[in-house]
């Protein structure tokens, strides 16, 4: 079971747009630009303006006082809309929510191109629930001036309420366009929908300058760590989920985001711990219980894993994730039949996905039932027929069972989908070479090096030359690998092998020392290691090396033959003996058993 799975963040987190809905009115005053259109023309006087500094110093009786007056000393004033829209501004944040709205509306009706005006009252309907009223007002404030960036933000909360959540990010993203990268405004309700939807990298842009682990937004700090775990660096996301949870300990999502970031890293007690305060917070809360179930995972303590699961696929029996990690962890504690059962049951629901096969299968498979895997690979093909990933899956599953001609047909299906999906060329291409069939192999990785040309890539299109006799192009293609990454292991420790067998040893040598620096324990490494000292004439430091490949790989019979050919060369005539007769012994054939038996019968005379 992958525990490192978090699963779905908007499942998981839940709506959060309130942030901004409870300060929608107060956040503009503290902008400079916030009535730029109307208080820098010439028209305005300059007690509108010292109204509205007094505003903007929370000195709301001084203000309301002044424009009281001066709205009825000057009835036919130029800037009297502005006046109107200070007066509203006060009295509404002083709490006389009716006045305030009745002279805003006058300011807006004075000014119907008042973008301002409006955009104030359609925060006002915002914070009073009236999400409709609130979004006409903020259309009407975009008509007036399109690029008024705080209408945009606003709007952009009504259409996330409303649940129209492309259209709140468009505009939120408006509203943020040409801001500073130290701006927040809007940025952590964008990035909460970018992280709902996957779009982690896009969140970690928009928040990584604009947030710091001093910052005091909670949901900025939060939706920041979250982009963190999204692109992979969990490491990076604990200082801000931790500055989150101190800011506001009664929420529950921070503490569930920061346990998960906890798990990610390793600190199991930590995480379960987090979790656990996660649901104290919020009871009956399925993603906690879900998140705390991985975690237990982790520790390796199914049972109470088991427990945490069962409650939270029945707090929210429609979670797909859940179901998938409610088999995993029965299949993990010794309950393969509950296991698969539960797997069935999200593929036979309408809304299943490939993950769902693949998590039956993959069950199947690890209990040794490959007929079952097959079946529901296929059953994956029929309900998704134009995925070729589902090709590629029961491509995979017939190659296990040697079916290779079946397997080869599959793919080939998969690829009229997908022509150039890596995975799928990679694993025909292993198919037809499994058949013999060289040509057609190596012209899928040729295909497979276009499409994808990564070391890995062109390191099968290597070992197929290699397979199919032409050792000459082989070493070239390890060679190249080589030169542009020095520290691809298995290209090393492949061009070591053909050089030695090709009677180029003394070169060969330094590469598979290299190979088995970079991975001491693989018996095969070292085995190369071990053959080209052999065949370098370095006799005592081969047997050496080769028996520890041996004790590496102690059941490999072909280690042994090796171990036996050094100790042969080195006079030690016993120690060969010994490990030919238990090489021989082996209940596998091996690449060298006709030679082993020659060397034997050698040994004999």
């Amino acid at each position: 079971m992958d525990y490192r799975r978090i699963g779905t963040w908007s499942a998981i987190l839940g709506f959060a747009a309130g942030f901004m809905i409870s300060s929608a009115l107060a956040t503009p005053i503290n902008q400079p630009d916030i009535f730029s259109t109307d208080l820098t023309a010439a028209s305005v006087s300059q007690q509108v303006r010292d109204a509205f500094d007094a505003v903007k110093a929370e000195k709301y009786d001084q203000a309301i006082a002044t424009m009281r007056a001066y709205v009825d000393k000057n009835g036919k004033a130029a800037d009297l809309a502005s006046a109107y829209e200070v007066l509203g501004m006060a009295l509404y944040l002083h709490g006389d929510a009716d006045e305030g709205v009745a002279d805003l509306k006058q300011a807006a009706t004075l000014n119907p191109n008042s973008s301002t005006a409006l955009t104030r009252l359609g925060s006002i309907a915002l914070n009073a629930g009236q999400t409709k009223e609130a979004k006409d007002y903020f259309t009407q404030a975009l008509k007036a001036n399109p690029g008024y960036l705080v209408a945009h933000e606003r709007l952009g909360i009504a259409l996330q309420l409303e649940g129209d959540i492309s259209g709140a990010t468009s505009e939120y993203e408006k509203g943020l366009a040409g801001t500073p990268p130290s701006y927040l405004g809007a940025k952590p309700a964008l990035a909460s929908l970018y992280n709902e939807h996957g779009r982690y990298k896009d969140a970690l842009a928009l928040l990584k300058d604009a947030v710091s682990p001093n910052a005091t937004d909670p949901l900025a700090l939060r939706a920041l760590g979250i982009a963190y775990i999204g692109t992979g660096d969990a490491k990076a996301a604990l200082p801000y989920l931790t500055a989150a949870q101190k800011l506001d300990p009664k929420d529950a999502a921070n503490f569930l985001a920061l346990g998960v970031a906890q798990r990610l890293t390793g600190a199991l007690d930590e995480s379960i711990a987090s979790l656990n305060r996660a649901i104290e917070l919020k009871p009956n809360w399925a993603g906690a219980e879900y998140q705390a179930a991985l975690t237990l995972v982790a520790q390796k303590k199914y049972d109470e894993a088991r427990d945490f699961i069962e409650r939270a696929a029945k707090l929210d029996p429609n979670a797909v994730d859940i179901g998938q990690g409610l088999g995993d962890i029965l299949l993990a504690s010794g309950k393969p039949d509950d296991a698969i059962a539960t797997f069935k049951m999200l593929t036979a629901r309408s809304d299943a996905r490939l993950s769902d096969y693949v998590a039956l299968a993959t069950a199947d498979t690890t209990l040794g039932r490959f007929g079952d895997a097959e079946k529901a690979y296929r059953d994956a093909v029929s309900r998704f027929p134009a995925n070729a990933e589902a090709y590629r899956r029961l491509g995979a599953s017939l190659a296990l069972q040697r079916k290779y001609t079946d397997a080869t047909n599959v793919f080939d299906r998969g690829l009229k989908i997908a022509p150039t999906a890596p995975a799928l060329l990679r694993d025909a291409s292993l198919a037809e070479a499994r058949l013999h069939q060289y040509g057609d192999a190596i012209a899928l990785a040729q295909r497979l090096v276009a499409a994808d040309p990564q070391p890995g890539s062109r390191f099968l299109l290597a070992t197929l030359y290699q397979d199919s006799g032409n050792k000459t192009k082989a070493r070239e293609l390890y060679r190249e690998i080589v030169g542009q990454q020095p520290d691809f292991a298995p290209a090393l420790n492949n061009l070591a092998a053909l050089l030695a067998e090709t009677g180029d040893a003394t070169t060969a040598v330094p590469l598979a020392q290299h190979a088995v620096q970079l991975a001491p324990t693989n018996a095969a490494y070292v085995d190369t290691l071990g053959w080209t000292l052999l065949q370098s004439g370095q006799h005592k430091e081969a047997v050496t090396v080769l028996q520890h490949a041996t004790e590496l790989a102690p059941n490999d019979p072909e280690e042994r033959y090796r171990t036996a050919v050094a100790q042969k060369a080195m006079g030690d005539l016993t120690g060969a003996r010994q490990n030919l007769q238990q090489a021989l012994a082996a209940p596998t054939e091996f690449r060298d058993a006709s030679s082993a038996k020659a060397l034997l019968a050698e040994l004999d005379k």
